[in-house]
């Protein structure tokens, strides 16, 4: 082994080595192509084989099921694979994109650049990605962390103490985010977004992509829903600060960190909606007063809303003869 320029590092691993008989590799890299082909595809509608090597070249002219159709639409617009400029350049990136780009090929799909932002548009519907990251971390961040140092609410020492058993997340607090502050803030911003957008002159089936007489209007519609989603959290800070007071019971002005948190999410959303720098890295646009105007009212009725429904609670606990737990 030394006149053949091997190193053996442990004797017994020559050991190991010369009682093998059989060697079991992974098949990626350097012993193929570095390609890769959809063969086989499980939807809601079945199972599809697509055992064919090339699908895109042997398969374009054959008929896809309508489950993998739509689920290569889904990966074709989920994809960053580098697309072919003028249709016959080759694909290039990672080999599993550029295989699930080759099935929405043979499915009969556009897979031009332009029909993939199209189609990342639907899928994101109402939001982009950048978007998204500028509530998680520009909008959210700061009231999130200001309700931390809220203080304990009127009659907290009142209440029977929890089950020992019980964690800090309780089923009724999930009920209340999700299913009746969340369910609200959804239904308006999406509202928002369908409005802007009726107004516009769209309807049901029309597109909004690249190249459309109404592409110039997703951006305003996309850009009232992201707003209306951050106004929605302005609101939500203010109702989540207590369980069962109301608002005026605690204060207002009581808790200086979450004012500031909340004066720093509104700038940026402003600057994120107004400044033409920003627009281009978060796909907003300016919106006119007629469109701020439909995001107004979000945080009252999102306020108002849970307001009421602490005003049942606290009602109901004392019609029980005892307090709100």
């Amino acid at each position: 082994m030394a006149r053949r320029g091997a190193l053996v590092k442990r004797s017994s691993a020559v050991e190991t080595l010369g009682s093998t008989s059989v060697i079991c590799t992974d098949k990626t890299g350097t012993l193929t192509q570095n390609r890769m082909h959809v063969t086989r595809v499980w939807t809601a509608a079945g199972e599809a084989d697509l055992e064919t090597p090339g699908l895109a070249a042997q398969r374009a002219a054959q008929p896809a099921s309508g489950g993998t159709s739509l689920l290569a639409q889904a990966a074709f617009a989920c994809n960053s694979a580098e697309l072919a400029v003028n249709g016959t350049s080759p694909l290039a990136g990672d080999p599993t994109e550029v295989a699930l780009v080759e099935l929405a090929a043979a499915c009969g799909l556009d897979v031009s650049a332009s029909r993939r932002d199209a189609a990342r548009r639907r899928v994101l519907l109402p939001l982009t990605v950048m978007q998204i990251l500028a509530i998680d971390l520009g909008t959210d961040t700061r009231p999130a962390l200001a309700l931390s140092r809220e203080p304990a609410e009127p009659g907290l020492m009142d209440r029977p103490p929890r089950p020992r058993g019980q964690g800090v997340i309780s089923a009724g607090m999930l009920a209340r985010a999700w299913g009746f502050l969340g369910l609200i803030s959804a239904t308006l911003v999406m509202a928002g977004f369908f409005l802007t957008l009726r107004q516009a002159g769209w309807h049901p089936g029309a597109r909004t992509g690249p190249g459309t007489p109404l592409s110039e209007v997703y951006r305003p519609a996309s850009t009232v829903a992201w707003l209306g989603i951050v106004a929605c959290q302005v609101r939500t800070a203010f109702a989540v600060r207590t369980d069962h007071a109301s608002l005026r019971q605690v204060g207002l002005f009581s808790n200086k960190l979450l004012l500031a948190g909340i004066a720093v999410a509104l700038a940026f959303a402003a600057a994120v909606v107004y400044l033409p720098a920003l627009q281009s890295v978060f796909g907003t646009a300016a919106l006119s007063p007629g469109q701020l105007a439909t995001v107004a009212p979000f945080p009252f009725v999102v306020w108002g809303a849970d307001e009421i429904r602490r005003r049942l609670v606290r009602r109901r606990q004392a019609r029980r003869g005892g307090p709100a737990s």
